[in-house]
């Protein structure tokens, strides 16, 4: 199987995964530059998205999956939103500004509900 269609299986199977972790699942048979290369060809085939998370690191997932992400800072659970919460602020951008957004990433950090009632004592 090529390099392209090893990292995109894996991608295809995740939330977002950074390339680091995507050389990882390859047990390190692909150099991590290759892993860089073949997510750059990617991304500019439209074919996976990147997305820099406020940890900085860039995450990658199939961009027909496009989806936004609660982190929680503690137990560093996902949570996937089920509606996009751009939708409308884009309907109003184009209406009233003639602005049309191409393209967006929303990840949000803070802190899930069962790490909160841990907390709370």
């Amino acid at each position: 199987m090529k390099n392209k269609e090893c990292i995109l299986n894996i991608i295809k199977n995740t939330n977002g995964i950074s390339a680091n972790d995507i050389y990882l699942k390859l047990n390190k048979k692909i150099d991590l530059s290759t892993v860089y290369r073949n997510l750059e060809i990617l991304c500019k085939n439209n074919i996976i998205e990147k997305e820099v998370r406020l940890d900085k690191v860039s995450y990658y997932q199939v961009s027909a999956l496009h989806k936004h992400v609660l982190i929680c800072k503690e137990c560093k659970k996902e949570i996937i939103l089920d509606e996009c919460p751009i939708n409308e602020l884009s309907k109003s951008l184009k209406a009233n500004n003639g602005f049309i957004i191409t393209n967006h990433n929303i990840s949000i950090e803070g802190i899930c509900e069962d790490c909160n009632k841990k907390r709370v004592i």
